[in-house]
């Protein structure tokens, strides 16, 4: 009797929550299908996420274009799509008017060669629409298409509050579900904290991207042209590159023999110092002010930042009126 008991109670379910999502060692799983990559180093495989940051103006929207030219013709200067890829692609923007976003869609077109609408390009225009209608529609076209690359511009316009960590939590959910259930990869863009001194992607919903992604990358203006960088990858980073916009209002990749290296924090550091400064006078108070909206930072660490500028003579203080100054003007 007693044994009959125990053996009720131990005795396992027919089906298990989970048991449909456990590995095993002898399983045959296939590896992710590559769908883009930058010079041979994949950056874009189906079933996965990827999230383009930078500050405002640097041209993220450029360089989707970029990304989505690649998946359609196969090639884009550097970046390669995949030629067996004949799938759709859908690129939502819920940022730019109805006739901006035609300019979007015109470009691409120009860019794959084409006078006309590519037939395998579909472009939304999801402004005007509320954040609730916006995700049912990204889901509802994503069902119907079944694509095999997305663009979303921009995923902040998905969520009700980029600050909250479940609304947050809940945006990144959801594309990491449609990009595994439809078997398709998802990019979209996020624009970077305020402060030239912050290169971190916006709110929690941009630290869940950066830490869900397969890829993230920076673009950051150079000049006059943009670099585009690999910040944080599951493959081997790309190395930088950059790109212009050419005569015609073109993306073009440049080629380039070396790079520069990447500015560290103290290169950031004084570059914005000398922003604050430039040629004019301060007293301590403004300057700490000035610099902590400058850079993005609070109170601490401007004034940490301050005394190092002025221990490596970037800035100075001046014996007759106690004001700041940057030494180059001195």
């Amino acid at each position: 009797m007693i044994k009959q008991e125990f053996g009720e109670a131990f005795k396992q379910p027919v089906e298990a929550l989970g048991d449909n999502l456990l590995i095993n060692y002898a399983d045959r799983i296939e590896n992710s299908v590559a769908l883009l990559a930058v010079k041979d180093i994949l950056i874009a495989s189906v079933g996965n996420i990827s999230v383009i940051g930078g500050k405002q103006k640097s041209r993220k929207s450029f360089f989707t274009n970029m990304l989505l030219t690649a998946y359609l013709e196969g090639e884009y200067g550097v970046i390669t799509g995949n030629s067996n890829e004949k799938r759709p692609a859908l690129l939502f923007d819920t940022e730019m008017g109805k006739n901006h976003v035609q300019k979007s869609l015109r470009r691409i077109c120009r860019m794959c060669g084409l006078n006309e609408q590519h037939d395998r390009l579909k472009v939304f225009f999801l402004r005007e629409c509320s954040i609730q209608e916006r995700i049912e529609i990204v889901k509802t076209q994503v069902e119907k298409y079944k694509p095999g690359f997305v663009v979303i511009d921009g995923a902040v316009d998905l969520c009700a509050n980029f600050n909250d960590i479940d609304a947050s939590t809940n945006v990144v959910q959801c594309l990491m579900e449609l990009s595994s259930k439809y078997n398709c990869h998802i990019t979209t863009i996020l624009h970077e904290n305020k402060g030239l001194a912050d290169s971190n992607l916006r709110g929690h919903l941009g630290t869940i991207l950066s830490q869900k992604c397969e890829s993230v990358i920076q673009l950051q203006k150079d000049g006059e042209n943009t670099r585009a960088s690999a910040v944080a990858t599951r493959n081997i980073p790309f190395d930088d590159f950059l790109f212009k916009i050419n005569d015609e209002g073109l993306p073009t990749i440049l080629e380039l023999v070396s790079v520069p290296p990447k500015p560290t924090a103290e290169d950031k550091m004084i570059k914005v110092m000398r922003l604050v400064l430039d040629e004019k006078a301060l007293n301590y108070g403004i300057l700490q002010k000035e610099y902590e909206e400058a850079a993005g930072v609070k109170e601490r660490t401007a004034q940490s930042h301050i005394a190092k500028c002025l221990q490596l003579k970037i800035i100075y203080k001046s014996d007759t009126d106690d004001k700041y100054r940057c030494t180059k003007y001195r």
